[in-house]
């Protein structure tokens, strides 16, 4: 089960809002301007406005998808092991530590520390307790980190 945070579905809920209500109707609305200039075979604008349309509809039905495969996280965030919602402190090999916050898919920020429990990190860190050692295989190799702290998250 993907699950997500009350916050994040109601960003999500209020982004396909927007593009609803506000982008397609401006895509609609230049759609009629564009018509009024000839030929629609030939018109260019007309031709990228409905271009301009269609991927409009195409976010919304795959912002739509997404939602309804998730589950509003309504359970305990824990502080003993790492699991959706924990807030991780974690130590690599240079002593250099940073804290992640697990989230769904939908709501990952990097640059916030919000990661997805489906990413290799955090799938790797699911279920780990302080003082683990946990290996993270990336691209070019593996990276070790140590769990240093589990706290519950702001989600």
């Amino acid at each position: 089960m993907n699950y997500i945070t009350q916050a994040g579905h109601d960003t999500i809920s209020k982004q396909i809002k927007i593009l609803h209500s506000v982008d397609i109707a401006n895509a609609i609305k230049d759609i009629e301007r564009a018509r009024e200039n000839g030929r629609l075979d030939e018109n260019e604008e007309f031709h990228q406005a409905m271009s301009l349309k269609e991927q409009i509809e195409n976010r919304i039905s795959e912002l739509k998808n997404s939602l309804s495969k998730c589950k509003i996280f309504s359970g305990v965030i824990s502080t003993d092991t790492v699991g959706f919602g924990s807030c991780v402190t974690i130590k690599d090999a240079n002593d250099k530590e940073r804290s992640l916050t697990l989230v769904g898919s939908l709501e990952t920020d990097a640059l916030a520390g919000r990661i997805s429990t489906a990413s290799p990190i955090g799938s790797e860190l699911l279920g780990h307790i302080v003082g683990d050692i946990v290996d993270v295989e990336i691209p070019t190799g593996f990276v070790t980190y140590e769990i240093i702290s589990i706290t519950a998250g702001k989600i």
